[in-house]
């Protein structure tokens, strides 16, 4: 348990939102952030939780806000394949001379029929991505940002929000909200028949593990973005457990 000072966690995720809920309920307060990108988003049940949502400002306003008040640690748990907010949130941390964490869950192993080509970047994505061909996508409305000058693939992806680019003339975008539950394997399956898809396009991370288990047993290839390494000198934790043993060891 904690001292006076609560936990900074940038959230996001499934995974933030469990992280939250069981800190809480081991008694370490908890202020869980969001960046506000996302309509209606889903937040942890906890009352050991407080909700923040809203840009601290980039990494001076983080900074100014972590001194500003009594912040035992900081835990970046937002999504595996951010970037800019990892790097935000380890250079405030350091600066403002509060121990920081980044939590990795580890994503569910990619399946072994899966005819996968992995990528580091969204744009090796695009470049490898075969000419005038049938696609399905889930990168989310920023990931198909770097996508824009295939205007030669039929492409139909799901997001959250519509992306802030207009779609070429052979896009067709599905919003979901954010509250719809995540479809099954026969679902994904259903939809990659639907849209006779030549190849999927997803992160490897645990809300793409159905879309990618329903390529494999279509026989669809994919190309699968993976995460970027964390930022240097920060310490990753994969579970709960060990985000609970590094809280003991650094802010206890």
């Amino acid at each position: 348990m904690s001292g006076e000072g609560s936990i900074l966690l940038t959230g996001g995720t499934a995974a933030a939102r469990r992280l939250a809920r069981a800190l809480a309920a081991a008694g370490w307060p908890v202020v869980y952030a969001l960046a506000g990108a996302t309509p209606s988003p889903r937040l942890p049940a906890h009352g050991g939780v407080r909700v923040r949502i809203g840009g601290f400002g980039g990494t001076d306003g983080l900074v100014d806000w972590l001194r500003a008040r009594p912040v035992t640690a900081v835990v970046d748990a937002t999504h595996a394949h951010a970037r800019s907010m990892p790097a935000q949130v380890a250079a405030a941390a350091a600066r403002a001379g509060v121990p920081a964490l980044r939590y990795l869950p580890l994503p569910p192993p990619l399946p072994e029929t899966l005819m996968a080509e992995q990528v580091s970047a969204l744009a090796e994505m695009a470049a490898r991505l075969p000419r005038k061909v049938r696609v399905a996508a889930a990168l989310g409305s920023r990931g198909l940002a770097s996508l824009r000058g295939r205007e030669d693939a039929w492409l139909c992806a799901r997001m959250l929000a519509p992306p802030a680019f207009s779609v070429p003339p052979r896009w067709r975008l599905v919003i979901s909200p954010c509250a719809a539950p995540r479809p099954t394997v026969a679902q994904e399956m259903a939809w990659l028949r639907a849209v006779r898809a030549h190849w999927v396009l997803a992160r490897h991370a645990a809300g793409s593990a159905r879309l990618l288990r329903a390529a494999a047993r279509l026989g669809v290839p994919a190309l699968v973005l993976v995460p970027p390494p964390p930022p240097r000198g920060v310490p990753v934790a994969r579970t709960v457990a060990e985000v609970m043993h590094w809280l003991r060891k650094t802010a206890g």
